[in-house]
């Protein structure tokens, strides 16, 4: 059977006809500070993990801007093996000119 692509098959679910999702992890770099995502989400695949990483990044700047006049945002969807599959990332840069 030819499944979308991202899913999986889970031979625990496949009795019952069902098919798991993909686990995605979002990991966020807020300058010095490394913030690891270890619960992962269930997502269907990595046009929607490539999609909640730049939501996160926007609601993390929202939230943390200003606050200095330098600021970098990275977010890191890595997949269950831990590769890399995606980077984005945010900067802020302020100065005054006069």
């Amino acid at each position: 059977m030819i499944l979308p692509q991202g899913i999986v098959r889970d031979a625990t679910l496949e009795l019952c006809g069902e098919f798991a999702l993909p686990k995605y992890f979002i990991n966020l770099q807020d300058g010095d500070f490394a913030y690891p995502d270890e619960e992962g989400s269930d997502l269907a695949g990595f046009e929607e993990a490539r999609n909640e990483a730049i939501t996160l990044l926007s609601q993390v700047a929202r939230e943390r801007l200003p606050d200095g006049e330098h600021r970098e945002f990275v977010t890191t969807v890595r997949d269950e093996g831990g590769i890399a599959l995606y980077r984005a990332s945010l900067t802020f840069h302020g100065e005054r000119l006069s």
